[in-house]
């Protein structure tokens, strides 16, 4: 769980580099099945739509590594909002939408 954790971190670390336009640093390990890339299109979580996107961009600036939110596989990639700290925390997300998870 901790190495996870802190591969997730770099992931995040990666992404925020990668939108400043930055060298992104080295390859990171494969997190596995929950690091695919979203697809550009609108996803909705907790009745929510946001737009998502395989790179930064005005209406998708939040970056996201990929995991498990709610005990779904939530792919990595750029959103409208970043709506996984309020899933989270409550640990409910009722993802899906354009076959993007």
């Amino acid at each position: 769980m901790v190495t996870q954790t802190a591969v997730e971190g770099l992931y995040y670390v990666r992404g925020a580099r990668t939108a400043l336009g930055l060298d992104p640093g080295p390859a990171l390990p494969d997190l596995g099945a929950a690091t695919v890339t979203a697809r550009d299109g609108r996803v909705t979580v907790d009745d929510r739509t946001y737009a998502v996107s395989d790179r930064p961009g005005g209406a998708t600036p939040y970056y996201y590594p990929g995991g498990v939110v709610g005990g779904r596989r939530v792919p990595g990639g750029w959103y409208s909002r970043p709506w996984w700290k309020t899933a989270l925390v409550t640990g409910a997300a009722g993802a899906g939408g354009d076959g993007i998870f």
